[in-house]
């Protein structure tokens, strides 16, 4: 489905056996305004680019994906106007893929707090939310990894709350890279 401009919204109920998702699949969908994923349940692993610039989705549920253990990179990158994203249902995935969230441009806030089970996220993972303004860390408390460029271009950003990331034992090269309003944290 990757590439369908057209479509805005989508119902997979019937594929609710679906285990795995293949990569791209609805990467470039520039039309689609939302999606739920509880045709998901039973999925385990999201390859790579999942929703990769689907430029019109505003909002997500992963209240759908509570059994998928591995999601692959750039999940949502380039999603210009998703504004929030809470994580309800991945609290089974352990590592948070590269570039998950990067370019997503109107991106104002996350709510990390359902991330339980999270242990590493990878590098470029929000970079280049230029609207992010603020970032909490609470509920990270598990993550022993953030990869590089983590916030790299976030420029909108002017407060981190690093309280959740007590088990980190070291920043990141580019952490914070371009981060041209921050002014406390």
């Amino acid at each position: 489905l990757s590439g369908c401009t057209g479509m805005t919204a989508i119902d997979f109920g019937p594929l609710s056996g679906v285990t795995d998702i293949q990569s791209n699949f609805l990467s470039g969908c520039t039309g689609l305004r939302s999606i739920d994923f509880g045709w998901l349940s039973k999925a385990i692993e999201i390859e790579a680019q999942f929703l990769f610039r689907c430029t019109a989705l505003t909002s997500i549920d992963f209240s759908g994906l509570r059994g998928v253990k591995i999601i692959n990179a750039y999940f949502l990158s380039g999603c210009t106007a998703l504004a929030h994203v809470e994580f309800t249902g991945l609290s089974g995935v352990a590592v948070l893929p590269q570039g998950f969230l990067s370019g997503c441009t109107s991106l104002t806030s996350i709510d990390f707090r359902a991330l339980v089970g999270a242990t590493t996220i990878e590098s470029e993972f929000c970079s280049g939310c230029r609207a992010l303004s603020a970032i909490n860390f609470r509920g990270l408390s598990g993550v022993t990894t953030l990869g590089s460029e983590f916030l790299l271009g976030c420029t909108g950003l002017t407060s981190i709350d690093f309280s959740g990331l007590g088990a980190i034992p070291r920043i990141p090269p580019g952490f914070l890279n371009d981060c041209t309003s921050l002014t406390a944290f």
